[in-house]
């Protein structure tokens, strides 16, 4: 059984890192030897051998000795060669934020929060369990800088912390009623649920809205009399 993939850290800076990629933009769905990347990307084979493990590790290329770029290594390779800065911050934070090797060190800034900027590196060395050294560093310092460009992390007042952008939810509709309804407990196999599609008035035949109702038993008769006639008032406009 092979071992489970683990977080490689990168082997240089952001900027080679790029050239690389670039690289592999340059020779399509092909793969390719190391060489040949090195020389095109303007690096040493030790430096772009270095930074190999990485972007395997991160989901950007796959393959043994010969290597390729995958999907979504080629659109990030596409958009740096085409100086997309906006489209290359999307997908640096598409990859990171859902490598699976990537969940040691996202989930330490999610429970330790804001940490200073000068500690992050030692931070992510640790829950990576990696030994402290120039190469270590090196590696975080780069991730660190990617992770920045690409908008996961933010800096403020010294310290490094997870954005947390609002993602757009789909618009659904709500009714809201003056009845104090307890909330409806799970449904178990014996229990039926009312629901149904409830067709909107003949004037507006293209509009169709789905409401799910859940009544919990101990609702009074009362209540569920408000219900529906606050349904009736806000979904029809009936008095």
């Amino acid at each position: 059984m092979s071992e489970p993939i683990s977080l490689k850290l990168p082997g240089s800076s952001y900027d080679v890192v790029s050239r690389i990629l670039h690289a592999y933009s340059l020779f399509g769905d092909v793969d390719v030897k190391l060489d040949d990347i090195a020389t095109k990307a303007g690096v040493h084979r030790t430096e772009a051998s270095s930074n190999h493990a990485f972007l395997h590790s991160v989901g950007l290329l796959e393959g043994g000795k010969r290597k390729k770029l995958t999907e979504p290594g080629r659109r990030l390779a596409i958009a740096i060669s085409n100086h997309l800065t906006d489209e290359v911050q999307r997908a640096w934070r598409d990859v990171l934020s859902t490598a699976p090797v990537m969940r040691p060190v996202i989930d330490m800034f999610r429970v330790q929060g804001s940490i200073a900027s000068g500690e992050c590196g030692n931070r992510i060395s640790h829950a990576l369990s990696l030994p402290s050294g120039p190469t270590t560093r090196t590696g975080t310092n780069c991730l660190i800088e990617i992770m920045k460009s690409c908008g996961l992390l933010t800096e403020q007042d010294g310290k490094l912390s997870l954005s947390t952008p609002v993602p757009l939810a789909p618009v659904s509709p709500t009714i809201e009623t003056d009845a104090a309804v307890a909330p409806a407990p799970p449904l178990t196999p014996n229990q039926p649920s009312l629901t149904g599609p409830l067709q909107p008035p003949s004037a507006v035949p293209s509009l169709h809205v789905d409401v799910q109702i859940h009544i919990p038993p101990e609702a009074t008769q009362e209540q569920i009399d408000h219900i529906f006639a606050s349904m009736a008032k806000h979904l029809y406009h009936r008095q």
